[in-house]
């Protein structure tokens, strides 16, 4: 995703006079034993821990551990979209 259009999905006015939103976009890993929904929303869930005013999440990957022919970790890359204040 480009990083208009994260500016557009941001929720910043386009009026006369409004001060337009900087959006920051940042890529993170999320892990889980799960699946990769899991893994995509423990991202998110880490992202919280030390970012405001996040307005977007998109997936850009998923991939998986694989461990004696079996799926023993998901992971999912994510890019975070939040608000510069």
């Amino acid at each position: 995703m480009t990083a208009s259009r994260w500016i557009a999905q941001s929720d910043a006015p386009f009026h006369k006079g409004a001060k337009l939103a900087a959006i920051k976009i940042i890529e993170i890993l999320g892990t889980s034993k799960k699946s990769w929904d899991d893994a995509a929303r423990e991202a998110l869930t880490e992202a919280k821990k030390t970012l405001r005013g996040i307005t977007g999440v998109e997936l850009v990957s998923q991939t998986a551990k694989v461990k004696d022919g079996e799926i023993a970790e998901y992971h999912a890359t994510c890019k975070i979209a939040f608000r510069i204040e």
